[in-house]
């Protein structure tokens, strides 16, 4: 039995994928921790999966009203976002990698998210192996698309590889706690920012992305670097409340409507919109998420229409099936899930890397934003590729992966 031993610092979309290999290695008789924020934490240990909680919460910081405005606009609140790397951020950073250590030392196998810079630090003292494992294809340099953190459009295939080489400097602004973490935990000297960005004593760190590779069929340039698993889904035993099943049976199936984590622009204009298109195509929708954020502030009553149910969350696999499209802020999780329910997407990316996703969505023929494509052809696009996700058993194949790398 091997002990494996995953670190993330950030968001349910980074932090679900590992959860669900976690959750299959523990199936497979292993032994599994996962280190990350607080509200996480029954998602873990509902899974049979040991929890060790760490300072940085990402999420937490993302609720607050600082943390809202620097994600709405971040070249417009450079000042404040540098105060809450400096006072927020750093101080957490730093205890974190000293819980993530103490939860790792009869580890087998480190598996990190690229934020925890140290994890590969910490691989390199306890003298076991590591994997990245990142919730965007960011790290190995290709040609085919650019670093997601710069941009989303290409910029041709010389400079779409070299756009990664910012990778080295991400970890500049937290070196200093990294060395630190060296120096007083690890017994280690300090060393140059961005010397683990891809590399370990000169050997590539195996670098493991939880995607299908339906949706990368053009990529070449990742061949023999990248392990593609399949998308890795946790699955649950959830069923829809009484409310929701009123609401499913009531009439024809409803459009579902959900932005995840992300704030929507101008909320209600949103919303009004949203009820215009729905009263003259005569649909239903069920929106998914806090309700204020789609009524801009407003009193429910003024909004809610009969043919409109709210819900602040929903077991995805259980709703999925039941609607006729989902239209959605364009990210993985959300994207993946429908895709394995055989549900058409309707993709409106806001930031981020959701215009890289919308288009994959496109490139696939399962998006309506193809606007050239038969509404009947899209159907047939997403019930094939339904069929080929639920044969991928990605999350299986990472388990696997990871337990290659132990043995």
């Amino acid at each position: 039995m091997a002990h494996f031993c995953f670190m993330v610092f950030g968001s349910r979309g980074d932090v679900q994928p590992m959860v669900a290999v976690a959750a299959q290695l523990v199936k497979m008789g292993h032994r599994a921790t996962l280190c990350t924020g607080g509200r996480f934490k029954k998602m873990i240990e509902d899974q049979g999966i040991i929890f060790q909680e760490t300072a940085l919460d990402l999420m937490e910081l993302a609720d607050s009203s600082e943390g809202k405005r620097v994600f709405q606009a971040p070249m417009k609140n450079m000042s404040l976002a540098r105060r809450l790397l400096i006072y927020y951020i750093l101080p957490r950073f730093r205890t974190s990698l000293s819980q993530c250590y103490e939860a790792a030392k009869d580890a087998d196998i480190i598996i990190y998210h690229p934020k925890v810079f140290g994890a590969v630090d910490m691989a390199e003292q306890l003298g076991i192996p590591c994997v990245v494992m990142p919730a965007v294809p960011i790290i190995y340099p290709v040609k085919e698309f650019p670093n997601l953190g710069l941009t989303t459009r290409s910029l041709g295939h010389w400079l779409n590889r070299l756009s990664y080489k910012v990778n080295n400097w991400a970890e500049g602004s937290y070196i200093q706690e990294v060395n630190n973490f060296r120096k007083t935990d690890l017994q280690l000297p300090s060393r140059k920012a961005g010397v683990y960005a891809r590399f370990r004593r000169g050997k590539e760190i195996p670098i493991l992305y939880p995607f299908s590779k339906l949706l990368f069929e053009t990529v070449q340039s990742w061949k023999g670097h990248v392990e593609l698993s399949g998308f890795c889904f946790l699955q649950q035993e959830e069923k829809l409340n009484n409310i929701t099943e009123d609401f499913l049976k009531e009439s024809e199936k409803p459009v579902l409507v959900t932005f995840g984590s992300v704030e929507i622009p101008q909320q209600s204009d949103v919303f009004h919109k949203l009820c215009a298109a729905l009263e003259k195509t005569n649909n239903r929708a069920i929106c998914i998420g806090r309700m204020e954020r789609y009524l801009g502030g407003k009193q429910p009553t003024e909004f809610v229409k009969s043919n409109v149910l709210f819900m602040q969350e929903a077991p995805y696999f259980s709703l999925f099936p039941r609607v006729k499209g989902v239209m959605f802020h364009g990210g993985i999780g959300t994207g993946s899930t429908a895709l394995q329910c055989g549900v058409p997407l309707i993709p409106i990316p806001i930031s981020a890397d959701q215009p890289f996703w919308a288009k994959r969505y496109e490139q696939i023929g399962c998006s309506t934003a193809t606007i050239h494509i038969k509404h009947n052809q899209l159907l047939h696009n997403v019930e094939r590729m339904a069929g080929l996700l639920q044969k991928e058993s990605g999350t299986y194949n990472a388990a696997n992966y990871l337990i290659h790398i132990v043995n």
